[in-house]
């Protein structure tokens, strides 16, 4: 997966071939250290009151990296997954960029806001780049698009036990199309 994806994007700003040994050698001492303190933690989680009343009732143990970091070390540990998650998706954001701009050379859509906007505004009937031409400097229909969108989706997570991530195309499929009833409205105001 890395060689196909993260460590290839990285490339285009390489000056010589070898800067892929370094990307090379960091992914390997990378993943035998995370790997090394997911079982550290994993131990930790273990030896916790919940786990063992789990295991005592023979359910199988959740796999949640929130709580087991949380119970080994506390707010600094949730810190650190936090930022190591962003990083690991900035990787995903970037080979998604490159991926659309190799599809539409010409255009650079990227999520639910620009991809709706760019495709759609002539069938929803609004005008394409509408707060740049307004001269708006923040744009309410993108703001509450997001805002119910995710409002609704974590509600919904958290309401009926869906793991976010199964709700992320819904999520992405409302937004755009939030985005485009709401910039319909402002424009005609």
């Amino acid at each position: 997966m890395h060689v196909g994806i993260y460590a290839l994007s990285v490339f285009r700003f390489a000056k010589k071939e070898s800067a892929s040994w370094s990307t090379a050698a960091g992914m390997y001492v990378g993943h035998y250290m995370a790997w090394i303190a997911v079982a550290f933690l994993y131990a930790v989680y273990l030896k916790s009151s919940g786990a063992r009343t789990i295991v005592f009732n023979g359910e199988t143990l959740p796999v949640a990296f929130g709580p087991w970091t949380n119970n080994a070390n506390g707010i600094f540990a949730i810190i650190a997954v936090v930022l190591a998650s962003w990083t690991t998706a900035s990787l995903i954001i970037d080979r998604v960029s490159l991926a659309l701009k190799v599809i539409m050379p010409k255009a650079s859509p990227f999520g639910a806001v620009i991809f709706f906007a760019y495709f759609f505004h002539r069938r929803a009937r609004i005008i394409k780049s509408y707060p740049r031409i307004a001269s708006i400097k923040f744009n309410k229909a993108v703001f509450f698009t997001w805002a119910i969108s995710f409002g609704l989706f974590y509600f919904i997570s958290l309401q009926f036990d869906v793991f976010l991530s199964l709700v992320t195309l819904p999520a992405w499929l409302l937004c755009g199309m939030l985005l485009l009833v709401f910039s319909r409205r402002d424009e005609c105001w």
